[in-house]
């Protein structure tokens, strides 16, 4: 059995520095854990490119909200479940909100 993580650069896409989440998926990960990493509120239409490392049993999910300003609720745009294979893959995602808004990057644990 391998270690399960995943973990997501953003590099360059918001604020011209890179970021990084990471969190374990296996023990001692707690059920209904999560990261989450959220934009600044930006102006669309955007196309979004970023890496993502999902690789073990026991993946959980990646998804990629965009929520408008003054909108309650966030829409799912993108979404990746389980083991993706021991790799970095590059993820695009056209965004054609042309109002402002944030991106967020949501790592549950199932």
């Amino acid at each position: 059995d391998h270690n399960s993580c995943l973990s997501v650069i953003i590099a360059h896409i918001f604020t011209g520095g890179g970021k990084y989440i990471h969190i374990e998926a296996s023990r001692p990960a707690k059920q209904h854990q999560f990261a989450e990493l959220l934009s600044p509120f930006i102006w669309g239409p955007k196309c979004l490119h970023f890496f993502y490392h999902m690789y073990g049993l026991h993946m959980g999910r990646l998804d990629v909200l965009v929520r408008a300003v003054g909108q309650p609720q966030s829409y799912l745009t993108w979404q990746r479940t389980g083991n993706q294979g021991n790799q970095w893959r590059k993820a695009v995602v056209d965004i054609p909100n042309v109002d402002e808004f944030q991106v967020g990057f949501i790592l549950p644990i199932p």
